[in-house]
C-alpha cells in the first residue's frame, strides 16, 4: 500500500515555523532598539565635544586676532579698507562676523568683490576687487568714474590717466533719460584693442557717435560707437603709412574708409 504522510505532522511544521518567526522577531526588536540607543549616544557625545570645542576656541588667547591683511587695492588705501570691514586688533578670530565684514566691504561704490578669510592662529586676509574705471565723466558736480559695468563711481584723490567724457547732455534719449550703455560698450572695445590709452578726451555727439582728442598731438578723430575696434585699427594702420601736413580731423565714421579733413 502506498504509503502517506500524516496531515497532523504539516500542520505541526506550519506551527514550529510560526513559533520560530515569533521568536526571532521577538529577540530582533531589542537589538534594534539598542543600536538606536548607541547612535543617538553617539550623537550626544559628538555634539557635546563640539561646543566645548567651540567654547574653547572663542575662550582661548591662543586666537586672538594679531594681524589683518589687505590685497587688491590699489585706489583704497589699508586703512579705509579695514574701517570699513569693522574688524579690530584683539577680537578672538572665531567671533569675528566674516558676513558682516564682507557687506560692509561690498557697499563701498569702488568695491566690485570682496572675500575675507580667517588664517589661524591669529590673522585675517581681505581680498578685494576694485571697480576699474575706463573714463572719467564730467559732471557738474565733478569727475565721476565709469567702469565697464556702467557703475558711476567718486573716485579718491589718485593720479589716474584716463580720458574725459565731455558733453555728456548728447546722451539723453528723448524721454529725457541720459543713456550710457552704448557709450559703455564703445568704451570696453576701445580698451580691448589698447586704443583707449591714447585717447585723452570723448566728446558724444549723439547716442551713435563721438568726437576723440588724442594724447600728445590733440588729433581730432569722428567714431562711431558700433564696431569701435575696427575704426581704431584703420586709424592706426593709416597713422603708420602716412601722416599729411595740416590735417585738421580723421573722420572713421564711414565702413571701411579713412576720411581726411585739411
Amino acid at each position: 500500500m502506498p504509503r502517506h504522510s500524516p496531515i497532523y505532522t504539516r500542520l505541526h511544521e506550519q506551527e514550529r515555523l510560526s513559533i520560530a518567526d515569533n521568536t526571532e522577531g521577538l529577540l530582533g526588536r531589542p537589538t534594534r532598539l539598542l543600536r538606536w540607543i548607541v547612535i543617538l549616544a553617539f550623537l550626544g557625545l559628538v555634539l557635546f565635544g563640539i561646543q566645548n570645542a567651540y567654547s574653547a576656541l572663542i575662550e582661548s588667547d591662543l586666537f586672538r586676532l594679531e594681524d589683518i591683511s589687505v590685497s587688491g587695492n590699489e585706489m583704497l588705501t589699508f586703512r579705509e579698507v579695514v574701517a570699513r570691514s569693522g574688524l579690530d586688533i584683539g577680537e578672538n578670530l572665531f567671533e569675528t562676523d566674516l558676513q558682516t565684514a564682507t557687506s560692509q566691504l561690498m557697499s563701498h561704490p569702488l568695491v566690485r568683490d570682496a572675500l575675507v578669510l580667517r588664517r589661524p592662529p591669529g590673522s585675517l586676509e581681505i581680498t578685494i576687487e576694485e571697480r576699474r574705471p575706463l573714463a572719467l565723466l564730467s559732471t557738474p558736480a565733478g569727475l565721476v568714474g565709469l567702469d565697464g559695468e556702467g557703475t558711476l563711481c567718486n573716485l579718491p584723490p589718485v593720479p589716474l590717466d584716463l580720458p574725459i567724457i565731455t558733453n555728456i547732455e548728447a546722451l539723453t534719449d528723448s524721454n529725457g533719460v541720459q543713456r550710457l550703455d552704448h557709450l559703455v560698450e564703445f568704451l570696453k572695445a576701445l580698451d580691448a584693442c589698447d586704443f583707449l590709452e591714447d585717447v585723452s578726451e570723448i566728446c558724444p555727439l549723439d547716442q551713435t557717435q563721438a568726437r576723440l582728442l588724442m594724447v600728445g598731438d590733440g588729433l581730432d578723430v569722428r567714431m562711431r560707437f558700433k564696431h569701435a575696434a575696427q575704426q581704431a585699427a584703420s586709424l592706426k594702420r593709416f597713422l603708420n603709412e602716412t601722416r599729411s601736413q595740416g590735417m585738421a580731423y580723421v573722420d572713421l565714421r564711414y565702413e571701411h574708409q579713412v576720411v581726411v579733413g585739411m
